[in-house]
């Protein structure tokens, strides 16, 4: 999201918590919906269009409705499975619209030096919290209690 609204993006973003909304709206969404059927959100503040670029990093909970909230020809990329690693795929969704779907880890270095510039330019990752490596079950168990906005990180 940081990352989106920093090029310039308007960025939609889902939560399945909607406390949460400021705090996502601080860090550069234009919107927040319900992670619950949010397709039909998306479509309806883009005009009927649908998001030309769509990012999951849920996975199978949420796969089908990313699908679903992409403009003809838009693209859907993949980089995380936290719900599950298979989904069942409606291909006809896929082929009639037109989608591409793209898997992400990292990127390239060219792609690596824009970030480093960009954090030099003054965007800044958000971190939620921060835990010694003495608390890593702790860190696990915010991590599992999906409070965080933000990454957990641990320190030797």
């Amino acid at each position: 999201m940081l990352i989106g609204a920093h090029l310039g993006a308007r960025v939609l973003a889902t939560t399945r918590d909607l406390g949460k909304a400021d705090e996502l709206r601080a860090l550069g969404a234009a919107d927040v919906f319900s992670s619950d059927g949010f397709s039909k959100k998306v479509v309806d503040r883009t005009d009927g269009d649908g998001a030309h670029v769509v990012i999951d990093h849920v996975g199978a909970a949420t796969f089908d409705e990313s699908l679903r909230s992409a403009t003809v020809g838009g693209r859907v990329v993949t980089c995380g499975a936290t719900t599950g690693v298979s989904v069942p795929l409606n291909l006809p969704r896929v082929f009639v619209r037109q989608l591409e779907i793209l898997g992400s880890t990292t990127g390239t270095l060219a792609e690596f030096e824009d970030l480093v510039a960009a954090t030099e330019a003054g965007l800044r990752p958000a971190i939620a919290r921060e835990f010694g490596l003495d608390e890593i079950r702790e860190a696990l168990a915010y991590m599992e209690s999906s409070s965080n906005i933000g990454k957990v990180i641990l320190r030797q």
